[in-house]
């Protein structure tokens, strides 16, 4: 069974997976030559299609890593925001109504631009909650059986921080931290306070300086 998984936000990229095992991965900045390629990654699909020899009508399942429904406490934190920063604040706005436009409401459009671009096909989409992909990511492909399992990014859709256990074929979410509390997003904070662009993946340029 073939299933192919995608990510288009940040680092758009592309796997395909057949019985559980990785057949190709690539990111679409590859082919796009932009650095952190934003937008649907078709060269990458492309790429793992060819690879493996087969169209997209032998893929019976398509999985992404966002359920672009999700986007209340989003909303609310950019609210919060102008009471603290009124720069943060129009940071937050400027980026989230170009998100709200052209990448959360768009992830609606990708079974479509799937068959538009690679043909009439019968796979299932699934739109998958963002840190339990994260999750599944570390234990299925990590050599234990069973496994306490930590997440922690700036957000997924309102989830900060996820707690969760694993055992054989199976996640249990035990905890979650949502929005505002963001150790990632403070993080961000101190990035775009000294000068950098915490909207470019400048995160990591302070983290080496940090190192």
């Amino acid at each position: 069974m073939y299933i192919l998984g995608l990510t288009t936000m940040g680092d758009s990229a592309a796997t395909l997976i057949n019985d559980g095992e990785i057949i190709a991965a690539a990111e679409e900045e590859r082919f796009s030559r932009k650095k952190h390629h934003i937008g649907f990654p078709y060269k990458a699909i492309e790429y793992c299609l060819d690879y493996a020899g087969i169209t997209l009508k032998d893929v019976e399942h398509v999985g992404h890593y966002w359920k672009p429904w999700i986007l209340r406490h989003k909303a609310m934190q950019a609210v919060k925001s102008a009471l603290i920063s009124p720069a943060m604040f129009k940071a937050r706005v400027d980026r989230g109504v170009a998100q709200v436009s052209d990448s959360y409401l768009g992830m609606f459009k990708h079974p479509q631009r799937l068959r538009e671009r690679f043909g009439a096909s019968n796979f299932k989409f699934h739109f998958l909650e963002h840190h339990q992909t994260h999750a599944a990511s570390a234990f299925f492909v990590s050599p234990f059986d069973s496994a306490a399992i930590l997440t922690w990014d700036g957000t997924g859709e309102d989830t900060t921080t996820l707690f969760s256990s694993g055992k054989d074929n199976k996640i249990k979410v035990l905890k979650r931290i949502k929005l505002p509390h963001s150790l990632g997003q403070f993080y961000s904070a101190v990035t775009n306070y000294i000068g950098f662009d915490m909207f470019a993946g400048d995160e990591w340029k302070v983290m080496g300086l940090a190192a």
